[in-house]
């Protein structure tokens, strides 16, 4: 993808970036893309992320490490599927599709675990200099994530706050700088519809993609894997998954509000969570 863009004839200093997302579906994958090609072409950013370098890299989660420490600024791009796989992480599983198809993998998974760690560290070097952004066609409930650190992190809406994203990273803008940055938040405009369009018309595109998530190998699981369905008011199953780590999985798994949550072996609590959700 290709964009053309009006070259800026004082730049501020370049800053590196390390951009983590999720490749959600080929749309989003489409609209982070942009986004990328605006930070460098009219932000003044340098930026490092897993499509440019994904074929080359052999230690991934090294790699990954060493980005996020020498980079100026770490974005993480939230959307669904960063939220869903996030949930995965915490509970050290993963989605199959994902941990054996590496032509479609990314390297989201070490990027997160490595925000992660880095929460619970002295002085969190990385989430300090974390800056959060989303699309808006990601639901506000895909935007919010469970790390107490990023939940309090402020969430920049592309491109609407595309300013506050600038100054986020640089400091400081000039008028004319600003000027500029706010002909392009309706640029995007055909991009964003296209996904908004998507994410409408297939509201189970993650478990068609992704499936559900499973157990890590090197995981030891103290009870068998408990399954839960989501059932529409016709009586169809529309998602089906099994879990080990109850409550945190289970609020999580529902992509439809109408739908209840039906589990054999858990009656009392799928009856106190469908309550919490009429």
């Amino acid at each position: 993808m290709h964009h053309e863009y009006t070259k800026q004839k004082s730049q501020p200093p370049l800053k590196t970036i390390y951009l983590i997302y999720s490749n959600d579906n080929q749309y989003h994958q489409e609209a982070v893309e942009y986004f990328v090609n605006f930070l460098e072409n009219v932000c003044s950013c340098k930026v490092t992320y897993d499509k440019r370098y994904l074929d080359r890299v052999s230690d991934r989660d090294l790699w990954v490490e060493d980005a996020m420490k020498r980079c100026d600024t770490v974005i993480l791009v939230t959307s669904e599927g960063c939220y869903r796989r996030s949930v995965a992480i915490q509970n050290d599983c993963t989605y199959p599709s994902i941990r054996y198809d590496r032509s479609s993998a990314d390297l989201f998974t070490p990027a997160y675990r490595i925000l992660e760690q880095d929460s619970t560290s002295d002085g969190s070097p990385l989430i300090n200099k974390l800056i959060l952004v989303h699309f808006p066609y990601t639901l506000p409930q895909y935007r919010v994530l469970d790390t107490p650190r990023l939940r309090s992190k402020v969430n920049y809406r592309l491109m609407e706050e595309i300013e506050d994203v600038f100054r986020s990273i640089h400091g400081s803008i000039t008028e004319p700088l600003s000027r500029k940055l706010a002909r392009y938040k309706t640029t995007p405009f055909t991009l964003i519809n296209r996904v908004s369009s998507y994410v409408q018309s297939n509201p189970y595109w993650f478990a068609s993609i992704y499936g559900n998530p499973v157990p890590n190998y090197n995981t030891a699981v103290s009870t068998d894997l408990i399954t839960f369905d989501a059932v529409k008011p016709d009586g169809n199953v529309i998602q089906s998954a099994g879990y080990t780590n109850v409550s945190i999985f289970m609020p999580r798994m529902i992509q439809d509000d109408d739908c209840t949550i039906t589990s054999s072996a858990f009656g009392d609590m799928v009856d106190d969570i469908n309550a919490t959700r009429e």
